[in-house]
C-alpha cells in the first residue's frame, strides 16, 4: 500500500486506447502529479502509457469480475481512489428504424450500465473517506438530437441524468460528481462510428447513404478540439477544490448549450440547415443566396455565445 504520507491524487481512468480521450486523460492526469491507473479491454491497446509514468490495467466495463478486481488492485496499493473517470464508450449511428436492438443493448451495456457499474464500486469507499470525485463523460448529443445518433444520444442522456441524480445523492458524503458535456473532439471514436453505419437491404434511407456518413463525418472538419486540449483542460477542473456540477468543453459545446434556450423548432432547423449546407459546400453545390444565409446562421450562432458567455 503507498504510504499515508503521499498526497498525490490516485486517478482510476476507463476506455483509455491509444488515439482516444482515455489516453490523453492518463498522460494528462500524470503529468499533474497524479498516481493514475489507466485501463482499457485490451492493454496492448494502452501503449506509450507506462512510459508516461501510468499503470495499466485490463479492464472491459461490462464484466463485474474484472471490475472488483480493479478496484480492488488500486485500493490495495494506494488505499483509497480519489477521481473515478467514467470515459469508456462505444458510438454507433443508424437511423433508428434501422437501429439493430442487440448492437444498441450493446452500447448501452457500455456507455450507461458500464460508468454505473464502477460508479458502485468506487463511490462507497470515497463516501467512506469523505472525499473524492466522479467524472462522467457526457455529450453536446443529448442537447442536439443530430440524426442518425438517435441510440448513442440517448446513452448520454441517460448517463447525464444518472449525474445529476448521483450528485445530489452523494453530496451528503462530501464526494463530488462532475458530467463533462464534451463538444466536438478529434478522436478515433468518429471514425469508428462511421463504420459501424447498417442500413438495412430495405431501409427508406438507401438513397442518402453517402450524406448521412458525410454528416457523421462533420466533426473531422469543424476544426475539432484535440485529445490533448479537451484533456489539458479537463484535469485541471477535475483536480481543483471545487469541480463544477457540469463543464462545458470543446467545439461547439457551448452554442449546443445556448440552444436549450431555444424553441426547438429553431434548434431543429438549424441543425439541418447546417448539416444539409455543410454537405453543399464540399461538393461545391452551394448557391451564393443559400451561402449568404450559412454565414448569417454562423453569425447568429456567434452572437448567441457572445451574449451567453458575458
Amino acid at each position: 500500500m503507498s504510504s499515508s504520507a503521499d498526497t498525490r491524487k490516485v486517478v482510476l481512468i476507463t476506455g483509455c486506447s491509444q488515439g482516444g480521450i482515455g489516453h490523453s486523460l492518463s498522460r494528462k492526469y500524470a503529468e499533474a502529479n497524479c498516481i493514475v491507473y489507466a485501463t482499457a479491454r485490451r492493454v496492448h491497446a494502452m501503449a506509450g502509457l507506462p512510459e508516461a509514468g501510468v499503470r495499466t490495467l485490463q479492464l472491459d466495463v461490462t464484466n463485474a469480475e474484472e471490475i472488483q478486481s480493479v478496484v480492488q488492485t488500486v485500493i490495495s496499493e494506494q488505499g483509497r481512489i480519489d477521481v473515478l473517470v467514467n470515459n469508456a464508450g462505444i458510438c454507433m449511428c443508424s437511423p433508428v428504424l434501422d437501429q439493430d436492438l442487440n448492437e444498441a443493448r450493446r452500447l448501452f451495456d457500455t456507455n450507461v450500465w458500464g460508468a454505473l457499474a464502477l460508479t458502485q464500486a468506487v463511490a462507497p469507499h470515497m463516501c467512506r473517506r469523505r472525499s473524492g470525485c466522479v467524472v462522467n463523460m457526457g455529450s453536446i448529443t443529448p442537447l442536439a438530437h443530430i440524426p442518425w445518433h438517435a441510440t448513442y444520444g440517448a446513452a448520454k442522456a441517460a448517463l447525464h441524468h444518472y449525474s445529476d441524480t448521483l450528485r445530489r445523492e452523494l453530496a451528503p458524503f462530501n464526494v463530488n460528481v462532475s458530467l463533462v458535456v464534451a463538444g466536438f473532439i478529434q478522436s478515433e471514436i468518429v471514425q469508428k462510428s462511421i463504420d459501424t453505419i447498417g442500413l438495412k437491404d430495405d431501409s427508406l434511407y438507401k438513397p442518402r447513404e453517402n450524406y448521412i456518413a458525410q454528416t457523421i463525418e462533420l466533426a473531422h472538419h469543424l476544426h475539432a478540439t484535440s485529445t490533448d486540449v479537451f484533456a489539458q483542460g479537463l484535469v485541471k477542473k477535475t483536480l481543483c477544490a471545487n469541480p463544477p456540477y457540469a463543464y462545458y468543453t470543446a467545439r461547439l459545446s457551448t452554442a449546443y448549450w445556448v440552444m436549450e434556450f431555444l424553441p426547438r423548432s429553431v434548434v431543429d432547423w438549424g441543425i439541418t440547415f447546417g448539416l444539409d449546407t455543410y454537405g453543399e459546400i464540399r461538393r461545391g453545390e452551394l448557391p451564393a443566396s443559400k451561402l449568404i444565409g450559412f454565414v448569417l446562421f454562423l453569425a447568429a450562432i456567434v452572437g448567441l455565445i457572445a451574449w451567453a458567455t458575458l
